[in-house]
């Protein structure tokens, strides 16, 4: 059930590309 929350908090490749 959580399972969006955490892969919102999990930093995926996307992200840290997105990240500064």
């Amino acid at each position: 059930m959580h399972d969006g929350i955490l892969r919102s908090q999990v930093p995926t490749p996307k992200a840290l590309g997105r990240s500064p």
